[in-house]
C-alpha cells in the first residue's frame, strides 16, 4: 500500500511454482517461497537442473549410479546394463554388453558389475560363447567344460544332451583296451564319442 494509505494493494510478482510467504513494501517486491521440487534464482522458481535433486531447499547431485532429467523431481536409479557418474543427466550403457552378459546390481563406473550367462566363460571381461561339444553353468567359469561320451552340446549351452541313438563299433585299441567310439553327428562332441544322426 502506499505510504498513508488505508488500503493495501495486490502483489504483482508472484513467479511460476512459489506462493506469497509475507508482505512486501511495493507490488514488485513481496517475498515468495518456491514450492517443492523448486529453487529460487532471486526472480523465478525453477526446478532442479538435469542430473540434480532438491535436498532441503538446494539442488545436489544425484549420486553414482542415478540420474535424472527434467520433469524428474528426484533421482532414479540406472537400469541394469548401465551406469552413470555423480550428477549425470542420464545413464551410458555398458562397454562391456553382450548377448552372453548378465549384468549385476547398480554401476558406478563403466566397470560395470557383470557375470556370464549359462553356455558362456568370461575372458577379458568378456563373456564368450562355449563351442559345439563343450558347456558352461555360468557364473565365474573361465573355461567350457567337455561333454562326456554319450553326450552332445551346440554352441551356447548350458549342459550337455543325451545322444537320441548311438552307432557303436568296436576298435581294438593299441593296448589291447576295446572302445567304443560313437560316429556320426561330426563337430558336435569333442572326445571321439559322438552321437550318430
Amino acid at each position: 500500500a502506499a505510504p498513508g494509505s488505508a488500503v493495501c494493494g495486490a502483489c504483482a510478482n508472484l513467479p511460476d511454482n512459489a506462493n506469497y510467504s509475507g508482505v512486501g513494501a511495493n507490488a514488485t517486491s513481496c517475498p515468495f517461497a518456491c514450492q517443492a521440487g523448486f529453487v529460487s534464482n532471486g526472480t523465478a522458481c525453477l526446478p532442479c537442473p538435469a542430473g540434480t535433486r532438491m535436498l532441503a531447499g538446494v539442488c545436489v547431485n544425484c549420486t553414482a549410479g542415478s540420474f535424472s532429467a527434467p520433469p524428474m523431481t528426484g533421482c532414479a536409479v540406472c537400469p541394469s546394463g548401465n551406469y552413470s557418474r555423480s550428477g549425470a543427466p542420464a545413464c551410458t550403457p555398458c562397454p562391456n554388453a553382450g548377448p552372453y552378459t548378465n549384468f549385476v546390481g547398480r554401476a558406478t563406473s563403466p566397470e560395470c558389475p557383470f557375470a556370464c550367462k549359462p553356455g558362456s566363460v568370461m575372458a577379458n571381461r568378456t563373456c564368450l560363447p562355449c563351442l559345439n561339444g563343450t558347456f558352461s553353468g555360468g557364473g565365474g567359469a573361465t573355461v567350457c567344460s567337455a561333454c562326456i561320451g554319450g553326450k552332445w552340446s551346440g554352441a551356447a549351452a548350458a549342459a550337455c544332451t543325451a545322444c537320441a541313438s548311438l552307432s557303436i563299433s568296436a576298435i581294438r585299441g593299441a593296448a589291447g583296451v576295446v572302445e567304443f567310439p560313437l560316429v556320426g553327428r561330426s563337430g558336435f562332441g569333442v572326445t571321439s564319442l559322438t552321437c550318430s544322426a
